[in-house]
């Protein structure tokens, strides 16, 4: 279990977290990026994880985690979220912008290649 510390800076916000409301906006890959960044700060274990994470769940998306059977890895459980909160729409404007993205004029190879890599994972997690 995440050490007192720990938890009382991830629970009482060390950076405070967005909710993930599942709104259109809201990229859940992204999202969990964000939250995994801080549970690695506070070295929380993946079964903590689990555990707090509906805790930063706004109401429609505690609504299908409360309606659900989901797996008790972190791992799975995040695959289970991801493709329950990704919608076709939004994989399809990051296609677009994947297939659309060209180097700038006074933009590094390194920050190209980078962003490139960000927009293939956020279309293909696996």
């Amino acid at each position: 279990m995440a050490s007192n510390l720990s938890t009382h800076l991830l629970l009482k916000g060390s950076q405070p977290i967005e909710p993930f409301t599942g709104a259109e906006e809201q990229d859940p890959l992204t999202w969990l990026q964000t939250i995994d960044e801080l549970f690695e700060a506070t070295k929380t274990e993946n079964n903590d994880r689990r555990r707090l994470l509906p805790m930063y769940f706004g109401d429609d998306v505690k609504k299908w985690y409360r309606s659900e059977n989901h797996d008790s890895d972190y791992d799975e459980f995040k695959k289970q979220f991801v493709n329950a909160f990704t919608s076709s729409i939004h994989k399809l404007k990051i296609s677009t912008k994947l297939m659309n993205r060209r180097q700038g004029n006074d933009e590094s190879v390194q920050s190209y290649y980078y962003d490139i890599l960000a927009l293939c994972t956020r279309l293909n997690p696996d």
